[in-house]
C-alpha cells in the first residue's frame, strides 16, 4: 500500500511528496485465505441436507437453502430479512437465552430440542447444535438444524409396539389364569358325567316307573 501526501511551501506551492509504504503481503494472504475458507463453507452449507444458519444478535447473516425449505420460505434471502424471533416461539425464548449464555462460556454446546415456527404458522420439532465461529471477521453463532419429525414418528411407532407387546403379555397371562380354573371345572364335570350321571339316570327311570304304576292304580 502506497500513500502519498503533497508537501507545500509557505506559498502553498507543492514542492514535494511524502510517501508512506506499507507491506500488506501477509494481510492479503490472510484475507485471501479467509475468503477461500468462507467460499468452502458456503459451498458445503449449500449442499448439506441439514439446515444451517449464522446468527449475530437477532439477525441471520447466512441461511442455507435447506433451512429455508424446512421452514417453508421461498428463498434464504426471504428468511434472512426477518429477525430470528419470527421463527422462535415466545415460549422457547427462555431456553434459547440459556443456550446462548452457555455458548458464551464454551465454543460448542450439546444439541438442544426446539420447536420452530414455519412461515405458515405450523410448529415443527428440530434439534439445534450451536458453536461459536468467526464470520466476516467478527464473532457469530453457527447453528445446525436437524428435522426430528421422522425420529419422533419412529419413537411413537416403537412406543405403540411396546404397548401392544405389553397388552399381549397381559392377555396371555389373563388367559392362563382363566384356563386353570376352567380346566379344573372341566375335569370335575367329566368325572360327574362319567361316574354319577348313569346312576342318576337309573334312579330317575326307577322313580318314573313307580310313578307310572301308582297312576295306573
Amino acid at each position: 500500500e502506497w500513500h502519498n501526501t503533497p508537501l507545500v511551501d509557505e506559498h502553498n506551492r507543492v514542492v514535494g511528496v511524502a510517501s508512506i509504504v506499507a507491506d500488506v503481503t501477509e494481510r492479503m494472504r490472510e484475507s485471501d485465505a479467509l475468503k477461500r475458507s468462507e467460499a468452502r463453507f458456503r459451498s458445503l452449507a449449500e449442499l448439506t441436507p441439514d439446515g444451517i444458519s449464522v446468527i449475530r444478535g437477532a439477525r441471520s447473516l447466512y441461511v442455507n437453502p435447506a433451512l429455508a425449505r424446512y421452514l417453508g420460505y421461498d428463498s434464504p434471502e426471504e428468511l434472512m430479512a426477518l429477525p430470528v424471533t419470527v421463527i422462535l416461539p415466545s415460549e422457547e425464548m427462555p431456553r434459547a437465552l440459556e443456550h446462548l449464555e452457555l455458548l458464551r462460556k464454551q465454543r460448542l454446546v450439546p444439541p438442544v430440542e426446539y420447536h420452530l415456527r414455519r412461515k405458515c404458522g405450523e410448529l415443527v420439532t428440530c434439534e439445534v447444535m450451536s458453536m461459536q465461529i468467526d464470520f466476516d471477521g467478527h464473532g457469530a453463532m453457527l447453528s445446525t438444524v436437524r428435522d426430528l419429525t421422522e425420529r419422533k414418528q419412529m419413537q411413537a411407532r416403537l412406543l405403540q409396539s411396546d404397548r401392544m407387546a405389553s397388552v399381549g403379555t397381559l392377555a396371555a397371562g389373563v388367559a392362563h389364569e382363566i384356563n386353570n380354573p376352567l380346566a379344573y371345572m372341566k375335569a370335575n364335570l367329566d368325572v360327574l358325567v362319567g361316574r354319577k350321571l348313569p346312576d342318576l339316570t337309573r334312579r330317575v327311570r326307577t322313580i318314573d316307573e313307580e310313578v307310572g304304576r301308582v297312576a295306573a292304580l
